[in-house]
């Protein structure tokens, strides 16, 4: 049995059981795999981090987010302490 084969086979069987299960609540289901396009800076971005997973960590410590989400922790830290928020 070929992808397509198989793929139209189980896409079959789930409208079949969507069919038979509509008076339980179920409305619609897909058999098709969600796909997201992204346009702009953030789809090569994705595509770099998908590729190179230690890329996403090196960018936060190269811009500075690491040390300003520390220090971000630090004062709500001291904000819950001291009854501010």
């Amino acid at each position: 049995m070929s992808c397509c084969q198989w793929a139209a086979t189980l896409a079959s069987k789930v409208t079949n059981w969507s069919r038979s299960a509509g008076s339980r609540g179920v409305s619609r289901v897909s058999a098709a795999p969600e796909m997201v396009v992204s346009v702009g800076p953030g789809r090569i971005l994705k595509a770099l981090m998908d590729d190179f997973h230690g890329l996403g960590p090196a960018l936060n410590r190269l811009s500075g987010a690491t040390t300003l989400m520390a220090a971000v922790a630090d004062y709500r830290e001291t904000q819950r302490t001291q009854g501010g928020l």
